[in-house]
Parts: structure tokens; C-alpha cells; sequence
């Protein structure tokens, strides 16, 4: 007993079909939205469109091959088991390359830098202006700068009698 063709044949991703009579490869005829039809396109053996083209596998992944543990690829330097400066599953570890401890003498010294707070050395009043009324705050400031006028006015007047 023969098998019948397939009422609705298999499509590609670019719509092609092959025709169960003919056994031709072909794009069927469809309606447009306004209700006029395309014609019927034949393809030629042998050509793929670009939607139907596959990735690229290698043999080794076509064939389903997994790279055994531990292989490199050829030519290429042998890995480390251990990259340098780090320590080992042992906790032994080799020993840090100068660049390395040079780094972590410059990230210590950053963090002692953040922890000091650097004060002001011209402020040598130990109150705070802050904390003071914004006009309280501006008179402090107007005696501390009428002081230090005085005081360099002062210090002229000495330096131009010697």
C-alpha cells in the first residue's frame, strides 16, 4: 500500500517546501493582505537561502566529541596550576612578585590616609564656626581677620624700622 504525501508539507525557515508530486523544491502561493495572490516560486536544486543556512560546527562538535580534561589547545604555552601570588589549596601560596607587595604597601598606605582626619593648620582655634549662628559666625570671622590685619600691620612697621 502506498504512503500519500503530506496534506500540509514540512516548511523551512524561509517558507520552502517540497512539493510531494514533483518533488521540487518550491515557495507556495500565498494571499497578500489586500487579497491579491503572489505567484508560485520555484527554487533551484542546490541553492539555500540565508535563512535556512545552520551554524558552523566543527567535526568535533558535529560528531559530539568533549575535549578531554586538562587539553590544551596545541602550540599554545602550558596553563599554570597556580597562578603566581596566589595561594595554593595547600595554603602554602608562592611568594608575591615586587610589583605585587608594592601595590599592597601603596593600598595600606591609602587606608591609614582615610582613617587620620587631616586638620587645618592655619585654624588654630579649637572652636568650631559651625556651630555657630550664621551671624555669630560672620562677626567671628571679621575679629579673626581684623587680628591677623593688626598683626601683619604691626609686623611691617617693625620691618621697615630695622
Amino acid at each position: 500500500m502506498p504512503t500519500l504525501p503530506p496534506v500540509q508539507p514540512a516548511r523551512s525557515a524561509s517558507g520552502i517546501i517540497i512539493d510531494p508530486n514533483t518533488l521540487e523544491r518550491k515557495v507556495p502561493a500565498t494571499r497578500r493582505a489586500d487579497g491579491t495572490m503572489r505567484k508560485e516560486l520555484r527554487i533551484r536544486p542546490g541553492f539555500t537561502p540565508q535563512e535556512d543556512v545552520g551554524l558552523f560546527r566543527s567535526r568535533r562538535q558535529q560528531t559530539g566529541e568533549r575535549a578531554p580534561p586538562g587539553a590544551a589547545v596545541p602550540g599554545a604555552p602550558a596553563k599554570r596550576a597556580v597562578p603566581p601570588g596566589t595561594a595554593d589549596a595547600a595554603g602554602g601560596g608562592e611568594a608575591k612578585s615586587k610589583a605585587a607587595k608594592k601595590n599592597e604597601k601603596r593600598k595600606e598606605k591609602k587606608r591609614e590616609a582615610k582613617v587620620e582626619p587631616v586638620r587645618d593648620a592655619w585654624d588654630e582655634d579649637d572652636e568650631p564656626v559651625k556651630e555657630l549662628k550664621p551671624q555669630a559666625a560672620a562677626e567671628a570671622k571679621g575679629k579673626r581677620a581684623d587680628e591677623e590685619v593688626e598683626r601683619l600691620a604691626e609686623e611691617l612697621e617693625k620691618k621697615a624700622k630695622v
